[in-house]
């Protein structure tokens, strides 16, 4: 075992074949002033190795009414109930997993709480407006 950790950190000699031994320089050929005198190629330089984080650039706000547009209405009317003469809706928001209470005048989402009758709530997105019923209309 002692003699495998002694050859491993012995030094190893060089061995060179015949062929290539000709080729080798000799210390008398090779002189200080010889060296580096060759001008560099300064183009290699410029080479971009990297590049660095850039802040992209903020891009202008969408218009409320294209991100609308891509979005579904998924908001759910749980109940109505009436607070001190007041009506409030029960909206359920499947997207946040949240329930808001609203009265007339709140916003949710992205619409705003135009009525609250004991039937349901009316919601308005800009012109379009959307009623949420507690009992649906029959279909005929």
């Amino acid at each position: 075992m002692v003699c495998t950790v002694f050859w491993a950190l012995s030094p190893r000699s060089l061995v060179v074949p015949e062929g290539v031994a000709s080729k080798l320089l000799d210390e008398s050929e090779v002189t200080d002033q010889g060296a580096g005198t060759e001008a560099l190629d300064t183009q290699s330089f410029d080479v971009r190795l990297w590049t660095p984080l850039v802040e992209k650039p903020e891009e202008p706000p969408r218009t409320e009414a294209l991100v609308s547009a891509s979005r579904p209405f998924r908001l759910r009317l749980v109940g109505i109930t009436r607070e001190d003469g007041e009506l409030f809706a029960a909206l359920y928001d499947p997207d946040q997993d949240r329930l808001f209470v609203v009265r007339n005048g709140d916003s949710v989402a992205r619409y705003r709480v135009e009525g609250v009758t004991l039937a349901g709530v009316t919601l308005s997105e800009g012109d379009a407006q959307r009623e949420l019923l507690l009992q649906p209309k029959e279909r005929r």
